[in-house]
C-alpha cells in the first residue's frame, strides 16, 4: 500500500513540475492552436508577474523581450499570441517541437538515477 502511494506522489510531483516555467512552454505545442495561445499568453503573464525572480533560460528566450538571447524566437513567440498560427513562425515552431522531447529526456535521465540510487543502497547495504 506503501508503494503505491509513493508512486502516485512521485507522478503528482512530476504534474507539478511540468506545469511550472519552462517545462509548460511545451504546450504551444498543442495540436489546439486556441488551447496553445491560451497557455501562451497564462505563461507570459505568470512570467512577467514574477519577472524579477530568478527564471530558466529558455523561459527567459521564450518570453522576455529585453533580456532574450534568441530574439527571432522571442518576437515570434509575441506573434503567437497575438493570433499568428504555428505553421507561419518556423523558429518558434521548430523551438515548440523541441521542447516536446524534454518530457522523454526527463524519464530516461530519472532512470538511470534510480538504477544508480538502488546500485548504492544495495553497496551500502552489503558494506561494500
Amino acid at each position: 500500500m506503501a508503494a503505491i502511494g509513493r508512486q502516485e506522489s512521485i507522478v503528482e510531483i512530476k504534474w507539478i513540475n511540468f506545469e511550472s516555467l519552462p517545462w509548460a512552454l511545451a504546450g504551444l505545442g498543442d495540436e489546439d492552436e486556441d488551447v496553445a495561445k491560451q497557455l501562451g499568453t497564462t505563461l507570459k503573464q505568470r512570467y512577467q508577474d514574477t519577472r524579477h525572480l530568478q527564471h530558466h533560460r529558455v523561459t527567459i528566450d521564450f518570453l522576455d523581450p529585453d533580456r532574450s538571447r534568441k530574439r527571432e524566437l522571442q518576437q515570434q513567440s509575441e506573434l503567437f499570441l497575438t493570433g499568428v498560427a504555428l505553421a507561419m513562425l518556423p523558429v518558434l515552431d521548430k523551438e515548440v517541437a523541441l521542447l516536446m522531447f524534454m518530457f522523454i529526456i526527463e524519464s530516461r535521465v530519472e532512470g538511470a538515477h534510480s538504477v544508480l540510487k538502488r546500485i548504492w543502497a544495495f553497496r551500502n547495504a552489503c558494506g561494500a
